[in-house]
């Protein structure tokens, strides 16, 4: 994935990378599947943003989140 930019608010470029390696994968995962994201908590959503957005409006649930987040099916 792209760095994450932590001098500036323009994380745009970094969360919409994320968001396409999330949707490449997540079909080909099987149903008990982890996915496990990197830069959770940082300002403005971090890179996590839009693929944490993603996955739970796919059925995965969250299971831990702080540096990383961790998600199940």
């Amino acid at each position: 994935s792209l760095d994450y930019p932590l001098e500036t608010a323009q994380a745009d470029d970094c969360q919409q990378y994320q968001l396409k390696e999330v949707k490449a994968i997540y079909k080909k995962l099987p149903l008990n599947g982890v996915i496990v994201l990197d830069d959770n908590d940082l300002p403005y959503g971090g890179k996590t943003k839009l693929a944490n957005e993603f996955l739970f409006k796919n059925d995965y649930k969250m299971i831990y989140s702080q540096k990383q987040a961790i998600w199940i099916r």
